[in-house]
């Protein structure tokens, strides 16, 4: 990814938490809700045909 455009800072910072993240945002971050696994379920397809 071209991160040219962002300032020296903004370069060091980018990928890194900016402070200690609190338990809703970890929840975002690596829980599915039922919009997510709708999603998902529109991308499946037969196992079988994998084998």
């Amino acid at each position: 990814m071209d991160i040219d455009f962002l300032t020296a800072d903004q370069r060091y910072q980018y990928g890194r938490f900016t402070c200690e993240p609190d338990e809703v945002e970890l929840t975002g971050c690596f829980h599915l809700d039922n919009k997510d696994i709708a999603l998902i379920n529109t991308r499946r397809g037969d196992i079988s045909l994998l084998k």
